[in-house]
């Protein structure tokens, strides 16, 4: 069995794929596998993608590329890498990122040392003209401590080496057709069910912030109804699991974050209302909102929409000038 799979989907990455690439095949730990996911990129990654690899023929017999015939997304492009890998731990890249030589190994071994079913790291957010270390959530804390810790910071899927059981034996997939917060929907529930998990304190993942084709600069409207899906089905399966009352705070701030907007235009108060009315107890709580926020939500939730609206109203009067 291969040690460890990295799946990596591309689409749109013609100025990123070499150094991704690069990144990959330098890497110190030599039993992988790389399964790269091309999801109808319409530009020239692929083609740069091989002639990365001609370059490094140790590793061509360790790399598939497997295409989808439509344009599918990054989550059905990562479930389409998980059908095919063969590895004892999965990990994920995107590939407009990049990551240390070392990481791999680092993690792997780090694994094995400790026979942790989740192995995570700091990582680096990169800008054109600054670099930022991020470091991640503590790991030495109970699991609902930890969960609940985790849930407030960002959480994404390619800082995380994982073994292959859990995702077999719970059959677990990320959501189709969802290009927003599907990372927060795995990696909560892949840290759901890790009875062990370790963290390498040092950054080992580049995280790319300079991509105009990637999703975080191309939010769009299905974005609130995406986000909304993942959030609201990991509190469906916090109920499911009998442990929702552990969570029903934090999960509520994150809903309250997610529908703000809505409470901006008049048009949407409605729609405010009927998501999620549960959170509506936790406004003045959540740390993720400003007081104005927090005021127009009231109102509105308080059956004073016109109050809101008259704010609204002066909010764009002072926004134009």
């Amino acid at each position: 069995m291969v040690k460890v799979s990295v799946i990596v989907p591309v689409y749109k990455v013609e100025a990123y794929i070499e150094r991704c690439a690069r990144s990959l095949f330098e890497q110190t730990l030599d039993d992988m596998e790389y399964i790269f996911v091309n999801d109808c990129t319409p530009d020239n990654s692929i083609k740069i993608l091989k002639q990365v690899l001609s370059q490094y023929p140790q590793r061509e017999k360790q790399v598939q590329i497997v295409s989808h015939k439509e344009r599918k997304g990054s989550s059905c492009a990562r479930n389409t890498g998980l059908a095919v890998a063969s590895g004892k731990y999965i990990i994920y890249c995107d590939s407009d990122d990049y990551v240390d030589i070392r990481m791999y190994e680092s993690m792997y071994e780090t694994a094995v040392a400790t026979d942790a079913d989740i192995v995570w790291c700091d990582f680096y957010d990169v800008y054109p003209d600054r670099v930022f270390y991020h470091k991640t959530a503590d790991t030495k804390k109970n699991h609902i401590e930890f969960l609940r810790t985790y849930m407030s910071s960002w959480t994404p899927v390619w800082n995380m080496l994982v073994k292959k059981k859990i995702y077999l034996e719970h059959d677990l997939s990320f959501p189709e057709n969802i290009m927003h917060r599907e990372d927060f929907y795995m990696s909560v529930i892949l840290h759901f069910y890790a009875s062990k998990i370790e963290k390498i304190d040092k950054a080992l993942y580049y995280y790319n912030r300079s991509n105009p084709s990637s999703i975080l600069s191309n939010a769009d409207k299905n974005m609130l109804s995406e986000v909304l899906f993942c959030d609201l089905s990991i509190i469906e399966f916090f109920k499911e699991k009998k442990i929702f009352s552990s969570f029903e705070k934090e999960m509520a701030w994150g809903v309250l974050r997610d529908k703000s907007d809505l409470v901006l235009n008049p048009k949407t108060y409605s729609k405010f209302l009927s998501i999620y009315p549960e959170s509506h107890q936790y406004i003045w709580s959540c740390p993720l909102l400003n007081f104005k926020i927090k005021c127009i939500m009231w109102l509105v939730v308080n059956h004073l929409s016109v109050v809101a609206s008259i704010i609204n109203l002066i909010r764009g009067l002072l926004n134009r000038k």
